[in-house]
């Protein structure tokens, strides 16, 4: 078992059906399940480079397993093992890791779009002027707002999303950006569990 496998935090179990839809708190809809504990993953050839580079090394046993990847022009997956599989009820945590999160070329773009400057407004609505919700607001105006607003910029890494089936946070786990929210969705993700907080630290 990989270290994603031996984490008690992923298993919390208090239910009598197994899940079959996939969880996904985050991210673009892009996971698809094709057989038991595998799903496919669509994504950037660096995704599927990183996976292959890591096999057999110590890294490793941070990923999920990997069952391969292949490329077909300009659409890439990878097949990975499912976190989730076999679980009743689990609690999933998405993690941004780095102070930049995103691409060159996703911001090279000067198209203004309203989509983006709506996803800033729902945010919070100072953020916008309604000139810019009526004609959008850039890719890359969007990326560093997103990354001003959580842990991105100061600590390397934010929450993009969290889901557990025993209630919800206070706050938006977009909206952390100091050590005690961080702390606070930590504890609540691992049900206070000290065992499991140091886990995570001690990674």
């Amino acid at each position: 078992k990989n270290l994603w496998q031996r984490l008690p935090s992923l298993k919390v179990l208090a239910s009598t059906t197994l899940r079959d839809d996939l969880l996904q708190v985050s991210g673009h809809g892009m996971l698809k399940r094709v057989a038991g504990k595998c799903i496919v993953k669509e994504t950037i050839a660096n995704e599927l480079t990183t996976y292959l580079s890591v096999q057999g090394s110590a890294l490793e046993r941070h990923f999920p397993s990997f069952y391969g990847g292949e490329a077909k022009g300009d659409v890439v997956s990878v097949r990975i093992s499912d976190l989730t599989a076999g679980m009743l009820r689990p609690t999933v945590m998405d993690i941004k890791m780095g102070t930049r999160t995103f691409l060159e070329r996703e911001v090279k773009s000067s198209a203004l779009r309203p989509d983006l400057a709506l996803k800033l407004h729902a945010l919070d609505e100072s953020l916008v002027s309604s000139d810019e919700l009526e004609q959008g607001i850039t890719k890359l105006t969007y990326q560093q707002t997103r990354e001003r607003l959580s842990s991105s910029a100061e600590f390397g890494w934010r929450i993009d999303g969290l889901f557990a089936p025993f209630g919800d946070l206070e706050t938006d786990p977009k909206r952390m950006r100091d050590d005690a929210q961080l702390e606070e969705a930590l504890r609540f993700f691992a049900k206070d569990d000290t065992a499991i907080i140091s886990k995570f630290v001690n990674m």
